[in-house]
């Protein structure tokens, strides 16, 4: 049987591996945190145009399918990922900054990888782009974690993103935004199990997301400190989530991402 791939929205890691099948269902699933295709030009603060580029590889013997669940050439689109090719991925229906899930045939382990850079146009200080991570389903977070020595200043915009990869109802994560002496300066619970698309049937081909877009504006506190870190944790104890912190220079552009590392 033909391996088949179920692509939902794209932008992923530099030479990620795909390692794990959590929950044995043949498929691993991959989170995108930001994903817009390759025809759309998004607008983001202070008059920026966003734009992203993502390639593929495909060392295996098998070709892969895609199937887009936005119906656009559904049930089965034709082959886009040759055996032994290496190429762009351009034909991708995107939720932009709402993450996609890729499920690849877990027995493809590293011989199907993706990259991917997310682009601001306008400014261009950062012309060859930014890695955007895809997370393997084996690193979704499970448990307390934390994002560390998040930058505070007048001059940067910080947005917190809270990603339920398996797109269930119900899921919330605690979180707290905690001072470098280690006081708590404000709490909150993100539900991305309230979002619209939770709970549907069958594989997931978005991930659910709750967001702070604006952490200083939200917490206005956190101005007066240089740094700060965020705490998370999931208010239902068996539930996966991620999440990540995206730092914007107002001027430049340039752009730093915040992850947990295991």
């Amino acid at each position: 049987m033909k391996k088949l791939l179920l692509f939902a929205l794209v932008l992923s890691l530099p030479s990620s591996l795909f390692a794990g099948d959590v929950n044995r269902d043949g498929l691993n699933s991959l989170l995108v945190p930001i994903a817009f295709s390759s025809t759309q030009t998004p607008r983001g603060a202070y008059g920026t145009l966003w734009a992203s580029e993502l390639w593929f590889s495909n060392s295996s013997t098998t070709g892969v399918q895609s199937l887009q669940p936005t119906g656009i050439c559904a049930p089965i689109c034709p082959i886009g990922y040759p055996a032994s090719t290496i190429g762009r991925i351009t034909g991708v229906e995107s939720n932009l900054y709402n993450g996609a899930i890729l499920h690849v045939p877990a027995d493809l382990g590293s011989q199907f990888q993706v990259s991917a850079r997310l682009l601001e146009l306008s400014r261009k200080s950062q012309p060859t782009g930014v890695d955007i991570p895809v997370v393997d389903e084996s690193e979704y977070f499970r448990g307390e974690r934390w994002l560390l020595g998040v930058p505070s200043s007048p001059d940067l915009r910080s947005a917190l993103r809270v990603y339920d990869p398996r797109a269930l109802n119900g899921t919330s994560v605690a979180v707290d935004f905690i001072a470098t002496d280690g006081s708590v300066i404000s709490s909150k619970v993100l539900r991305p199990g309230d979002d619209p698309r939770a709970g549907r049937a069958g594989l997931a081909s978005a991930a659910t997301v709750a967001s702070v877009l604006s952490i200083t504006d939200d917490v206005p506190e956190l101005r007066q400190h240089e740094r700060f870190h965020v705490r998370l944790r999931p208010v239902q104890s068996d539930r996966e989530y991620w999440a990540m912190v995206s730092v914007t220079h107002n001027d430049t552009q340039h752009v730093l991402l915040i992850t947990s590392q295991p």
